[in-house]
């Protein structure tokens, strides 16, 4: 029997049942997206790859092997740049042992190089000498504390940690702020870091607690328990690592541990604060990636995780940990336990939830139902259709209105604020780095009265003194006389581009930037190459640069009147017009017109674009591709803040908003941009333009129910239940009159 043959009280019903059945399946996908290992991986996806494959980076031995033999064919022994090439080509090669026996006759002869003491320090690490890479890692952190931009100070944690016996390691992870949430089995979506010493029972002395640990023979849960409270004790009488000062309380005690009673070591502060650090979860996944077989690194993936609320994750991540041979063995397991039970509470939670819903609309459905049977049966003359249509409209304008502005949060500053920090900071907050001058001068004056003019990396550090204090035309008269002499020096360069670029001397910056990147093409961690784009554009034309943004991939969406919901990066498409030089000056002298009579608009800027589209591509566009570089914000975002004047830079970290969707970001950051006199400023104001009217028309689709439709709505729901009420009563007496009839 078909569908349209049954009565429609029959089928209405079950249709509105299935589509509820179908919303509440759906939207339970919402809720718990949190709780598969598939929607973990696609939140934290670099986090996801450290703990799912874990691998050494990838080498080409036939090329690194090249490499050796041609440094050792050029030989440079009054470098010490040549030593870290030659020492770092041996470890990429597997060859620990050489580079060893190569630094340490001349580590002493350059005892203030950091690369020496950091690549002599890794050598002693993946040979198991983990007392002599600590001793010259913390060397490394001395002379520069930002080493391997800011990821060192994780390397010196573990090395810490990995000095210290099998029973230390047994109750500690690493990043020792997190031994304790690792042991707080309980505190399983957000371990936030705090002091082992907080936790710390003075009642119980380290040889008693010790004791009752040996007592402890099982491997069943309660026991694995019992050794967990036990360690987590004796991991608060250890002497916090080296590396650490003392961590905030996660609880405020009214009578503070008093450190100096416990250590003398305790009493001394150490310098860096990783679980607060903005590049932890970098900085963990780093130290695996160099570690791919150490379960105290794994270990680490798995707090990050679990710091994250990637509870998936997580597991995998202590599981891989306890194959690795972890000595947290029994805690892990606890931990596993304790993630597991929380995942299959949450999807019973889930299905309660789902099942109270569908009840509910189940119901309403049901109600509805009954109301339309009753008024077909009395066959009142009530237009159904409309009124049903309007009651659904006031109820979809309710129901939309709480559900929309989930669709529009991000269309509030505070929200992008939210959502992007860094970003944000950077936009909101412009400023270049703090310096200390009275340390930098202490440290000019140190370096003037030790030189080592054979030492390409004195030079360096004199020079990057003289940046830091703003002296930048000091630092091109150091480096000028020296740039031959040290032509492959890639630092030298970095400087001295640097240098020329603070004194607007652009193309002679971009000559040495360029010279930077071919001797080391990841400079700066992959950043240097946005420095060079940056410069290729300001030694540009004030024309030209009315025109195009530095990133040369986003100016087609600066133009694009879509560019503020579809935003894809590419190169402008050329029209050819090159090489006719007619019909470039028409437009030039059309330009120049429109611009005398003081006009703005939309015919302006297509004008600009079809002079943008006749320019050349930028020289860089040849071995970059910025746009789809995974460092793209975090390469704009650099040179702003070395940059913070510069409106080149701000309308870039306008376009990196743009490009996540963070409107109101990207509106601060054009207008900014104008502010400091931008050459793009028709373009920009075209983008706010769009960006206002687009954040208008959100705000008019999310925006609550003012108090008029609120009361309509009101009206409209209080009459259904009258009318509803007026059936039933009119249909009890009829049913009353019927019954009184058969009984006559």
């Amino acid at each position: 029997m078909r569908l349209k043959h049954l009565p429609r009280n029959v089928w209405l019903p079950f249709l509105l049942l299935l589509v509820a059945v179908c919303f509440v399946v759906t939207a339970h996908a919402c809720i718990w997206d949190g709780d598969t290992l598939a929607d973990d991986i696609k939140k934290s996806p670099k986090l996801a790859d450290a703990i799912l494959n874990p691998r050494p980076p990838q080498v080409d031995r036939a090329k690194l092997t090249a490499r050796l033999n041609e440094l050792l064919g050029d030989r440079k022994e009054n470098d010490p740049e040549w030593w870290n090439n030659v020492a770092g080509t041996y470890l990429r090669l597997g060859q620990e042992e050489e580079a060893v026996k190569l630094l340490e006759p001349v580590v002493s002869r350059f005892e203030n190089n950091y690369g020496i003491h950091a690549n002599l320090g890794t050598a002693y690490h993946l040979l198991g000498r983990y007392a002599e890479a600590e001793k010259h890692i913390a060397r490394d952190l001395e002379l520069n504390p930002d080493a391997h931009f800011g990821l060192e100070k994780y390397h010196l944690a573990l090395l810490q940690y990995l000095t210290k016996s099998k029973d230390y390691q047994a109750r500690h992870v690493y990043v020792d702020e997190f031994t304790a949430p690792l042991f707080d089995i309980p505190d399983i979506n957000q371990p936030q870091p705090y002091a082992l010493s907080y936790v710390r029972d003075t009642n119980q002395s380290p040889v008693q607690l010790t004791a009752a640990l040996q007592v402890i023979k099982g491997n069943s849960r309660a026991d694995q328990e019992a050794k967990a409270r036990l360690l987590l004790k004796l991991a608060a009488w250890d002497d916090p690592p080296a590396y650490a000062p003392e961590p905030k309380p996660r609880y405020v005690s009214p009578a503070p541990y008093d450190v100096s009673k416990h250590s003398a070591a305790e009493a001394a502060r150490g310098k860096f604060e990783l679980a607060e650090d903005e590049k932890f979860q970098e900085g963990v996944i780093y130290m695996a990636m160099l570690n791919p077989d150490e379960p105290a690194c794994m270990t680490m993936l798995g707090m990050a995780a679990l710091k994250s609320g990637d509870l998936n994750l997580a597991q995998k991540a202590f599981e891989k940990a306890i194959t690795m041979g972890s000595p947290m063995k029994d805690v892990l397991e606890l931990k596993i336990l304790k993630i597991q039970t929380h995942i299959q509470e949450s999807k019973a939670v889930s299905t309660k939830i789902k099942w109270f819903i569908l009840t509910v609309i189940g119901v309403l459905c049901i109600g509805l139902w009954i109301l339309v049977v009753i008024v077909k049966k009395l066959k009142r003359k009530v237009n159904l259709k409309q009124t049903a249509s309007a009651m659904m409209l006031v109820l979809f304008w309710q129901c939309a209105s709480p559900v929309h502005a989930c669709i529009w949060d991000g269309d509030t500053l505070e929200d992008d604020v939210r959502k992007n920090p860094t970003l944000a900071d950077a936009i909101l907050n412009p400023k270049p780095p703090q310096v200390d001058r009275t340390k930098l001068m202490a440290r000019l004056s140190e370096l003037s009265g030790d030189r080592k003019e054979n030492d390409p990396e004195w030079w360096n550090n004199v020079a990057g003194t003289y940046l830091r204090l703003g002296q930048a035309a000091e630092a091109v008269k150091l480096l000028e006389p020296v740039v031959s002499r040290f032509e492959n020096n890639y630092g030298i360069h970095a400087n001295l581009g640097t240098a020329y670029h603070l004194l607007g001397r652009y193309a002679e910056a971009e000559k040495h930037i360029a010279r930077d990147l071919e001797l080391n093409p990841d400079a700066h961690f992959g950043l240097e190459k946005f420095h060079l784009a940056l410069l290729q554009y300001l030694a540009k034309p004030k024309e030209y640069q009315s025109r195009h943004l530095y990133v040369d991939e986003f100016t087609e969406v600066v133009f694009d009147k879509y560019g503020v919901v579809r935003i894809r990066p590419m190169p402008l498409e050329r029209s050819g017009m090159s090489g006719a030089s007619a019909p470039i000056a028409e437009l030039e002298a059309e330009l120049q017109a429109m611009i005398k009579k003081g006009e703005s608009g939309e015919k302006l800027v297509a004008l600009l674009q079809q002079l943008a589209m006749t320019d050349e591509l930028p020289a860089y566009a040849a071995k970059y591709d910025l746009a789809k570089d995974p460092k793209f914000q975090e390469g704009v975002i650099y040179m702003a803040t070395l940059n913070p004047k510069e409106p080149a830079c701000m309308a870039m970290l306008g376009m990196a908003a743009l490009y996540n969707q963070d409107l109101n970001l990207a509106k601060k950051a054009f207008e900014r941009a104008i502010a400091m006199g931008s050459p793009m400023e028709p373009v920009l104001k075209f983008k706010i333009e769009q960006i206002v009217e687009h954040l208008k028309e959100a705000d008019g689709r999310s925006s609550p129910p003012d108090a008029i439709s609120v009361l309509l709505a009101i009206g409209v729901m209080g009459l259904a239940g009258i009318i509803f009420l007026i059936a039933a009563i009119m249909l009890g007496r009829k049913l009353w009159r019927k019954a009184q009839l058969a009984g006559q």
